[in-house]
């Protein structure tokens, strides 16, 4: 429904993904934002066992299996998606703005 293209420093959304799945674009663009935050930020950004600990409570286990079975880096999946549901789009952005690099200040997050 989105993504997050780190060498061309491109977040996109997919609106007709987000339609047909009815999610909400500000929760697909809050994901891409932490994947964004993941990037750079050196190591994890939830400790173990911390993150398999959330990840139990918070992704439905069919989701979880999608998870394994189709991401390259499943913990940094399951850590964004936890994220996701745990923190507001405030906290992300301010999260961003503090982790950004000089360019993306520059551009303005309201852009983003």
């Amino acid at each position: 429904m989105g993504g997050w293209e780190a060498a061309a420093a491109n977040v996109f959304l997919c609106p007709d993904a987000i339609e047909r799945e009815g999610a909400d674009p500000e929760v697909v663009l809050r994901h891409e934002l932490i994947h964004v935050i993941q990037d750079r930020v050196p190591g994890p950004l939830i400790p173990e066992p911390l993150l398999t600990v959330l990840t139990r409570d918070r992704v439905p286990s069919g989701e979880a299996l999608l998870v394994l079975v189709g991401e390259e880096d499943s913990q940094r999946e399951f850590e964004c998606r936890v994220l996701t549901e745990l923190l507001s789009s405030e906290a992300v952005a301010d999260w961003l703005e503090r982790t950004a690099e000089p360019q993306l200040n520059e551009v303005g997050l309201q852009q983003l």
